[in-house]
């Protein structure tokens, strides 16, 4: 998969945790709990699997690339 950088800024923010990144004003944005944050960025669950959530297209792009390197 290529990777595009994305054209308007992306929030992301796991729900009923303290854990957001990016601004607040955004209409791109990825949301959800962060057990199924961890489980999506580790390739564990696909992210349609969970109750993640993305709001436009960069977002929904994000949520499918996102991983982690352990």
């Amino acid at each position: 998969m290529r990777m595009v950088r994305a054209t308007t800024p992306v929030t992301v923010r796991a729900e009923w945790d303290p854990w957001v990144w990016g601004p607040e004003a955004v209409v791109q944005r990825v949301r959800g709990s962060a057990v199924d944050f961890c489980l999506c960025v580790t390739r564990r669950r696909p992210w349609s699997g969970t109750d993640m959530t993305a709001t436009g297209e960069d977002a929904r792009k994000w949520l499918e690339v996102a991983r982690v390197f352990l």
